[in-house]
């Protein structure tokens, strides 16, 4: 197996693989952890026919290198810690827990989240409302904070996706990418509708729904675009069939007018005229005469 740690990774730090809940689903599901950061696995399965069905591997210059039968890469990819205090913190909700409260609760179900409840910790502030009793804080989510934390995230990932998912996604909603004003304004919108997505991922169900409010006129505007685009891409294709339809009916009545041309200049070819010496032979009396073949008789 071929597993792609996150870049900038310390090759002196510790990398292990932890248990932990997914953050939309709570189902128990595999990270690793390197470090500071918790990275979740995608696999890039490169088995179908047009790709590779084996990888080589070569550390260094000059090296032999190593060849890998399974063409499947495992990348880890960060996941922000903060991911995985929301749906905690919800639980309980509208009451302040202590921090060992809250680690303790998701502790008893998935132990290993005590191997990164420090790097958890340090995250709590940026979706929760904070209280210090004595020395010691509590915490409570703060649904503001959290959809300001959302929005925020789901603006930077949309100025930052991949050209890959740009021309699978913007491209295919748009049509294209155009210099005209409006266009670039339903770009910058679709780029937010897909970031969105991906987004929502990593939150619960329900929470999604507190998004809606924020995009639902631009989600409107940019439905109705999709939609006029579409139409005139219909028109246009229309115009261009029956262009396509009319020229070739004229080529063909300019074909038949040609041909039928050709034929009326056959019919109308008028025969040669006949010289003046040509027509005074034909008068001259031959009857009588030997024919001029007959002088050409064997002896």
């Amino acid at each position: 197996m071929i597993l792609l740690c996150p870049e900038n990774a310390d090759p002196e730090t510790e990398i292990v693989i932890l248990t932990l809940p997914d953050p939309r689903t709570g189902t128990r599901t595999r990270y690793l952890v390197a470090g500071t950061k918790i990275c979740e696995f995608t696999v890039v399965d490169g088995s179908s026919l047009s790709a590779p069905h084996s990888i080589l591997l070569r550390p260094e210059e000059g090296d032999d290198g190593h060849v890998e039968s399974s063409p499947k890469l495992h990348l880890a990819t960060p996941v922000d810690p903060v991911f995985f205090i929301i749906p905690e913190l919800r639980k309980m909700y509208p009451r302040f827990r202590s921090w060992d409260d809250i680690s303790d609760s998701l502790a008893a179900e998935f132990p290993d989240i005590d191997r990164v409840a420090m790097i958890l910790e340090k995250s709590a502030d940026k979706v929760s409302d904070l209280q210090e009793i004595g020395t010691e804080l509590f915490y409570r989510l703060s649904e503001e904070k959290v959809v300001r934390l959302l929005l925020a995230k789901i603006k930077k990932m949309a100025q930052s996706l991949p050209e890959s998912l740009v021309r699978k996604h913007i491209d295919k909603m748009l049509g294209c990418r155009s210099k005209d004003e409006e266009t670039k304004k339903m770009e910058i919108v679709a780029r937010e509708r897909v970031a969105k997505k991906i987004i929502i991922n990593y939150i619960p169900h329900d929470l999604t729904v507190q998004l809606e409010p924020h995009y639902r006129e631009q989600e409107l505007q940019l439905d109705a675009f999709i939609a006029k685009v579409a139409k005139q891409r219909e028109e246009e294709l229309a115009r261009h069939e029956m262009v396509s339809g009319r020229n070739k009916r004229s080529r063909t009545l300019e074909d038949q007018d040609r041909e039928s041309e050709k034929k009326s200049a056959k019919l109308q070819i008028p025969k040669k005229k006949s010289s003046k010496g040509v027509k005074q032979l034909r008068k001259v009396d031959t009857s009588g005469m030997n024919k001029i073949n007959s002088f050409f008789k064997k002896v």
